[in-house]
């Protein structure tokens, strides 16, 4: 599995979490899953994302952290956001409007304050992409 497919794994997973009749449930004690968080991990300290899978994975994270089965603080998802968090330290430079957008969403989501690096990455992203966000 590459890093496009890891991204929209998650991605559907959180689209799929709105759904809380068709939600998964009790997903770190799925093996697939935390396999997938390992994944996820892997491509972002390996600097394998391209930058919208970084945003779509992180954004994935933080709707099925928002719909209940699944946890930030838990430790194996824990580790996946710090290394998410420090590949977006790397690529906020090259993000879009909607990946910039999408990324703090999620830290909002997660209810969870990006260090101070990763803080001032996303903000001189926010202020350079400001003329292409759509309201």
């Amino acid at each position: 599995m590459n890093y496009v497919y890891v991204s929209m794994a998650f991605n559907r997973l959180g689209k799929l979490a709105k759904h809380r009749d068709a939600s998964p449930r009790h997903l770190v004690q799925d093996e697939a899953f935390t396999g997938l968080l390992r994944l996820a991990r892997d491509f972002a300290e390996n600097g394998k994302f391209g930058c919208q899978g970084l945003a779509n994975t992180t954004h994935g994270i933080a709707k099925l952290h928002d719909a209940g089965p699944l946890k930030a603080t838990d430790g194996r998802v824990d580790v996946a956001l710090a290394a998410l968090e420090t590949a977006a330290v790397q690529m906020a430079p090259d993000m879009t409007s909607q990946g910039m957008a999408n990324t703090v969403y999620a830290y909002g989501t997660l209810g969870r304050m990006p260090g101070d690096e990763t803080w001032a990455a996303l903000e001189t992203a926010a202020v350079r992409v400001a003329p292409d966000i759509k309201p």
